[in-house]
């Protein structure tokens, strides 16, 4: 490899068809050539100077100030770009596809009390074989919505302490950048800061489901709630053609989500001691709630697919500009368990995760609760 100090055009076009052979894994080539290589272009790329050479000069020494800036910045660089994934420092995943796969159950591995339940019930439910399939999609858009937004929910209680504020302090910053906006809003929030309220977990469950091609009704659902609160979550299946033991409940905002079935969902707020039937409410005319066809742009359902990873450099970046503490410290903790614009709640599982099902062919029991997080 010619120094630093011997470059000319002609040396940086060969190198330049020599990138591909350099790292080429077949030539073994050192990591110490790779990174040289790769210190001496942006090297020049920076410092690079205009330096033409004289009228009647002959063409003879090879001088770094020879080389085309055109040919740095639109050949060399983004060739070695090209190396590491196009130039982009920005690190993402697919929620789809990665995400937290465990044998594990909830019911087995977390007590009843720590979810503001008295026991576990452990009772039967038999529904139709299309249920059955419901349960399963719906498992799995639990958790895409928790590989997308992992520190939890910043209005749950529990997610706040458990995360030092992280939960919160996503779901704040991520509201001050893109609020409002329906489900484009929403899901620009789980993909570019991995936070949000329940609004946010149902938009990223439904825009699953869509990926996912589901051949029944996905639909949203705005509930309210006591003390002025609503919330909200996703519908697989009609009610009005399937009944409640048909329709399916998919709601990744609680701390522990589990499948179930609708006539099954209870919404248990383990400070509050309350136990809020969701088919009730659905049901009351003292609280309004409204359900409609889900229906998201293909754009925004792709979100999913390249979740931006917002790290904790830049995460305590943005707390530093917003006069915030930082994150894991106390004072963030108490900050966020005392803000109440996002409501705030401490709903760790919104049925009884215990609950079996089997579909009424007969087929084998079995529970919806996987954990979905480490």
């Amino acid at each position: 490899m010619p120094a630093a100090g011997t470059w000319c055009f002609r040396c940086a076009s060969h190198w330049m068809n020599s990138l591909t052979k350099l790292f080429c894994p077949c030539l073994k080539a050192s990591f110490d050539e790779q990174l040289t290589f790769i210190r001496e272009i942006f090297s020049l790329h920076r410092k690079l100077r205009s330096n033409p050479r004289p009228a009647g000069c002959a063409r003879r020494a090879c001088q770094p100030e020879t080389i085309h800036r055109l040919l740095l910045r639109r050949k060399l660089v983004p060739k070695i770009s090209n190396f590491f994934g196009g130039g982009s420092s920005v690190q993402s995943y697919d929620a789809t596809v990665q995400h937290y796969q465990s044998d594990d159950t909830v019911h087995d591995t977390v007590s009843a009390s720590q979810l503001g339940l008295h026991r576990y019930q452990g009772i039967g439910v038999t529904v139709s074989s299309g249920t059955m399939e419901k349960l399963a999609d719906a498992t799995w858009a639990n958790r895409v919505a928790k590989s997308a937004i992992p520190s939890g929910a910043g209005n749950q209680r529990a997610e706040i302490i458990n995360s030092g504020g992280e939960s919160w302090a996503r779901m704040y910053l991520a509201d001050q950048k893109y609020s409002g906006g329906g489900s484009t809003g929403a899901l620009k929030r789980a993909q570019k800061f991995q936070g949000g309220n329940c609004a946010v977990h149902a938009a990223v469950a439904a825009a699953a489901l869509q990926s996912r091609g589901v051949n029944y009704p996905v639909n949203r659902v705005r509930m309210q709630l006591p003390d002025g609160d609503s919330h909200e979550f996703v519908l697989l299946g009609d009610r009005r053609e399937s009944g409640d033991r048909n329709t399916v409940v998919v709601d990744p905002w609680p701390t522990h989500p589990s499948a179930c079935t609708l006539d099954q969902a209870v919404l248990h707020d383990a400070t509050k001691g309350a136990h809020h039937v969701v088919a009730q409410f659905l049901d009351s005319s003292n609280y309004r709630s409204e359900i409609y066809r889900s229906s998201i742009g293909s754009a925004d359902v792709q979100r999913l697919s390249r979740i931006e990873v917002l790290g904790t450099a830049e995460l305590e970046k943005k707390l530093g500009k917003s006069r915030l503490p930082g994150v894991g410290t106390q004072d963030l903790v108490s900050h966020a368990l005392n803000d109440t614009n996002f409501g705030q709640f401490d709903v760790r599982v919104a049925t009884d995760p215990s609950t079996y099902y089997k579909d009424d062919s007969g087929s084998g029991w079995q529970t919806f609760d996987p954990v979905l997080r480490r």
